[in-house]
């Protein structure tokens, strides 16, 4: 009899911990997982901003007033089409993209030269 009570509390004792211990692990990753797409978010951001800002052609494009070539709006068409579709699967930091070159995509699609 008490040799059996004794195999029952510890069965249950390891039920109990493995049951933590998974818990522990789906937490665990819940938590890295969040914090990995945040990071990745930030990161994502940061490579288009230092490729509007290296990217010759496209900086050119950027701070040029009047009319824009067709080369020239092809070419930065295809880096905001780029960055769409990262927003569009939310792997861009919304916040940051709206920050710093809110302005310039709001000023490509507004100006006259892309309505044309």
């Amino acid at each position: 009899m008490v040799g059996d009570a004794s195999f029952l509390y510890g069965l249950m004792g390891a039920v109990v911990g493995a049951g933590g211990a998974l818990g522990a692990q789906f937490l665990n990753h819940r938590l890295t997982s969040g914090r990995e797409l945040a990071r990745f978010k930030v990161s994502s951001f940061e490579r288009f901003a230092a490729q509007l800002s290296n990217d010759p052609e496209l900086r050119r494009t950027r701070n040029k007033r009047g009319d824009l070539t067709e080369d020239e709006m092809e070419r930065f068409l295809e880096f905001l089409e780029e960055v769409g579709v990262y927003f569009h699967r939310q792997l861009i930091d919304l916040e940051l993209l709206d920050e710093c070159l809110g302005d310039d995509i709001m000023d490509f699609y507004e100006g006259d030269y892309i309505l044309d």
